[in-house]
């Protein structure tokens, strides 16, 4: 061999073994980087923003950092990834979105960051589920209300012919459901796939004050289910006959 040319050979080959160490230092920093996401690490994962080559690498269920730091109200964490160029509007196998995780806690500082950074607010995941409608189930009124405000569509309705209403008012959340009654949006005599609306649905569970809530919104009281059955045979189907008296007294 050349002797002059044996210069650029061995650069030739530093190049290469560089080129190697490089990748497999990003692969090490992404395990790593899993790994804190799975034990629930934040402060790892925080320090390690600045040197991972992907903010975005995936668990095995498809979750990002940035949906696993919103799940947790983490916006501190969440504005760091946001910076480092996170996909706001990356989905898991799901189809679920790091706004519909932050829908999921009670703060609502991380929706409104990434509803700032132009997370889709209407997006919906597997079954049909919106954010709006995680954060009516879960009662977090200061969210719906957020989300309302960023165009969320309140009539939105899952697989099963749900809406946020119906969602709130079958879990009892009193807050909530004035939120979305007071946002002036709401079909409030919508029926799910069984023909039943928020006011069966609020009735069958004993919730008097929601019930009380839609009937002064204008709910059809005497509206029947696909079975035949109207609010007031609901609520003494399962014992309420408080609200069975308030809704015969009101009919």
């Amino acid at each position: 061999m050349n002797i002059l040319r044996l210069p650029l050979v061995f650069a030739s080959i530093l190049t290469g073994l560089c080129s190697v160490t490089s990748t497999l230092t990003a692969a090490d920093q992404s395990n790593a980087f899993i790994k804190a996401l799975k034990n629930r690490d934040f402060n790892s994962v925080n320090s390690m923003i600045e040197q991972i080559e992907d903010v975005d690498v995936r668990m095995d269920d498809g979750r990002t950092a940035l949906m696993l730091v919103s799940k947790h109200g983490r916006s501190n964490i969440a504005q760091n990834l946001l910076r480092a160029g996170a996909n706001v509007n990356a989905k898991n196998n799901n189809g679920g979105t790091a706004l519909m995780y932050a829908a999921i806690q009670s703060d609502a500082k991380t929706p409104k960051l990434l509803l700032a950074h132009g997370a889709q607010v209407n997006e919906t995941a597997k079954f049909g589920w919106t954010a709006l409608m995680v954060a009516s189930a879960k009662g977090h009124a200061k969210i719906v209300e957020l989300l309302i405000d960023y165009g969320a569509d309140v009539n939105s309705k899952d697989v099963y012919q749900w809406t946020a209403l119906m969602r709130s008012s079958f879990a009892g959340h009193q807050d909530t459901v004035k939120v979305l009654l007071k946002s002036g949006k709401c079909d409030i005599d919508a029926v799910d796939e069984n023909g039943a609306t928020a006011l069966h649905h609020a009735s069958a569970n004993g919730h008097e004050q929601i019930v009380l809530q839609l009937i002064r919104s204008g709910i059809s009281i005497d509206a029947r289910d696909n079975f035949g059955h109207d609010a007031a045979y609901r609520a003494n189907q399962n014992q309420h006959q408080l609200i069975v008296e308030i809704l015969t007294g009101s009919s």
